[in-house]
């Protein structure tokens, strides 16, 4: 199976590992484009003028690609979210575990009966950007990430476990196992087709940051009020809810179990909200608003 990398890391040392389970292909970076016929596989030193010099290049182009584009370490800890362009929160923390737990949200990357990893970990990612599918240590830090600002947008996968070196803490069966897997999620990925040209009308989207952002305002405030949710979002969080938006997000409350409805009131099932915040990795941050919501009552 061919993947594709820059020219930068061809002979790095990680990529001797590569060639044992992967073809790659080597490119210069100014000939990606959104043509590229197989993912992004950035690594190593990759880019010449340094780690966030090469994330503004990649932002540029990552959401798309044809495929998706896999980062691994080495990372820089700080603030991701400009360099991405990105506009909800993510950040990028230097760790030291060997211990990543399994999350719901990694069911795309079909991995079987499995409920954790034991791979050398050396970055992890918090904020309210993107699909926490392994927890790096604690709940609310994501080993593993997918981005994708819109439903439209074609995926960028950051991942801070050293899939591509040898560590004596790393099970080598755990790494090389979940590498493959995340490389065939890559190749499997399908774009949503492009319906504009047809009459029929497209359905609102909801992308997983405005969603994050509803569930933590419903259990951090707990307050119910539609133009409330959509005030707190903007302030805490400089979300934009949408009217649309915000229909999808109670409606899937509803679907989830999360909230009923008695004719236009909303009544939030604060304990199971609870749960989920937890079960997502966010439960930080409702805890913070609820602490920040009881100094000001005081």
């Amino acid at each position: 199976m061919q993947i594709h990398c820059l020219r930068t890391q061809e002979d790095l040392f990680e990529t001797r590992l590569l060639r044992r389970v992967f073809d790659p292909v080597f490119v210069d970076a100014e000939n990606v484009d959104s043509n590229l016929g197989a993912p992004l596989l950035l690594y190593g030193q990759w880019h010449p003028q340094g780690f966030r010099a090469g994330l503004q290049w990649l932002s540029g182009l990552a959401y798309r690609l044809r495929y998706p584009c896999i980062v691994l370490p080495p990372f820089e800890s700080g603030s991701l979210s400009s360099v991405l362009s990105l506009h909800t929160q993510l950040n990028v923390q230097m760790v030291n575990t060997n211990h990543l737990t399994i999350l719901p949200e990694a069911e795309l990357l079909q991995l079987g009966e499995k409920q954790a990893f034991k791979i050398q970990t050396d970055a992890a990612f918090s904020g309210l950007t993107g699909k926490l599918c392994l927890a790096a240590g604690e709940p609310s830090l994501a080993g593993l990430l997918i981005i994708q600002p819109k439903n439209t947008s074609t995926p960028l996968l950051l991942c801070g476990a050293r899939l591509l070196s040898a560590s004596g803490l790393s099970d080598d069966e755990d790494r090389l196992f979940l590498f493959e897997r995340i490389v065939t999620w890559a190749w499997g990925w399908q774009s949503i087709p492009d319906l504009s040209q047809k009459t029929a009308i497209v359905p609102a989207q909801l992308d997983d940051s405005t969603w994050h952002v509803v569930c933590i305002v419903l259990a951090g405030c707990r307050l119910t009020a539609p133009k409330e949710i959509v005030a707190l979002g903007r302030t805490l969080f400089g979300c934009e809810i949408s009217h649309s938006g915000l229909e999808i997000a109670l409606r899937r409350l509803a679907e989830l179990g999360l909230a009923t409805f008695d004719g236009d009131n909303l009544q939030v099932n604060l304990e199971g909200i609870e749960v989920y915040t937890q079960q997502n990795g966010l439960w930080a941050y409702v805890r913070s608003l609820r602490k920040d919501f009881e100094r000001m009552q005081l």
